[in-house]
């Protein structure tokens, strides 16, 4: 076991079995380890929902709907309630108490306001079947089969397309300040921006691993991960990207799967995909603080991943990671 301390807080890392938890030490009679909590169905993505001082943990599961857990006490999460119409869900975005969901050929689109009991606001069906889902402002965007939708959701419960394009089938996008990257299942990535709808072309990175699976983009910084790869580019000016840096993850059959960015550290959900690898994976957490120089700051080993979320309350930092063949989430507590 190895740690660290200060005046305030102390902290480390435990090894269990074959596992790598990270592991609040502030109270050394008491350490808190990583939580499971298992559920049925295959994860799709997880967000959290803050309302009247509680805090929910809100899954889409493949089969099964919306579960809306009681995350508030991270030691006794608990659930609450659930949503399920017998269609397929995907990816979802909260915005206030609507959440917008993929769901078969449309978006699932469902009131919060009542936590015991998710209520369906409407179902919207866009022009192909959707893969990935943003939102900013008063618009959903939502792409999917040679297809990039801009709907107008000002009144979630008569959501109208504004605008479409065509784009190959995105396999991942990301949304920030009037900008969307798309990254499609061919490994290529479009841009475009938001006011009006319209295409500004293909960004070409030189660096970047075989197979990228996810992209983020966050004030102009573009971050894609690959197997083996963590790949940053400024594309403040899309039409000028700048290479930032190029990070070797630990092995070529590392997939990233998904990433998550809070302060200066970014999360990443990484999957052995090597056929020594079935049911492991692991989480990273990289200090991106110089942008041409990520610095890897802890990794704690799990089962294979799929989805990442990560809060954060005063030093200590929650991290949810998704493991789909486990029908599970993680939950590791931290001090970063």
């Amino acid at each position: 076991m190895r740690g660290y301390e200060t005046d305030e807080t102390r902290a480390g890392f435990v090894i269990t079995g074959a596992e790598l938890g990270v592991v609040d030490l502030s109270d050394a009679q008491n350490p808190d380890m990583k939580k499971i909590l298992s559920f049925s169905g295959k994860l799709m993505d997880i967000a959290e929902y803050l309302k009247n001082f509680k805090v929910y943990l809100i899954l889409s599961l493949e089969k099964s709907g919306i579960m809306v857990y009681d995350a508030t006490d991270i030691n006794n999460p608990y659930f609450i309630s659930s949503f399920q119409d017998g269609k397929s869900f995907g990816r979802f975005v909260l915005d206030g108490d609507i959440l917008y969901a993929l769901a078969d050929d449309g978006i699932e689109i469902l009131s919060l306001a009542d936590i015991t009991h998710p209520s369906p606001v409407t179902f919207f069906s866009p022009q192909k079947y959707m893969t990935c889902i943003m939102k900013e402002g008063n618009y959903i965007y939502a792409g999917g089969g040679d297809y990039l939708g801009k709907i107008d959701v000002t009144d979630p419960s008569n959501p109208q397309e504004v605008e479409a394009l065509s784009v190959e089938n995105p396999v991942d996008c990301t949304i920030d300040n009037g900008l969307i990257v798309v990254l499609s299942d061919s490994g290529r990535f479009y841009l475009f921006k938001t006011e009006p709808l319209v295409a500004l072309g293909e960004l070409r990175p030189s660096y970047i691993g075989s197979f990228p699976k996810s992209v983020l983009l966050k004030d102009g910084i573009l971050f894609i991960g690959s197997r083996g790869y963590l790949t940053i580019y400024d594309i403040s000016s899309p039409s000028t990207p700048v290479f930032l840096s190029y990070t070797f993850v630990g092995s070529d059959y590392y997939q990233v799967y998904d990433m998550s960015l809070l302060n200066n550290y970014l999360f990443i959900a990484v999957d052995d995909v090597s056929i020594y690898g079935t049911d492991k994976g692991y989480g990273y957490v990289y200090d991106v603080k110089d942008l041409t120089l990520p610095i890897k700051y802890a990794k704690f080993n799990t089962y294979d991943v799929n989805r990442i979320f990560v809060r954060q309350e005063g030093d200590i930092y929650y991290i949810y990671l998704g493991t789909p063949s486990h029908n599970a989430i993680e939950i590791f507590k931290g001090v970063l």
